[in-house]
């Protein structure tokens, strides 16, 4: 499947990178490479962030970012 995937993933189509992404994902579970693993994301003070705070860290997505 990722192979089929792959002329639409090397145009930059998003779906297709989406789609390759879970394709890929599913084939580390299934063959067990991938384990279980937790992120926790912490500010400078090493408290949780805030909702705020990771959307002013994150820049937004501009017009061209989505073609």
């Amino acid at each position: 499947m990722f192979l089929n995937l792959q002329p639409a993933i090397r145009k930059g189509q998003v779906r297709a990178i989406e789609t390759g992404i879970k394709v890929l994902d599913h084939a580390a579970r299934i063959n067990r490479y991938a384990s279980p693993q937790r992120h926790e994301l912490t500010g400078k003070d090493g408290k949780p962030l805030t909702l705020v705070q990771l959307l002013e860290a994150v820049a937004p997505i501009t017009d061209e970012e989505k073609q």
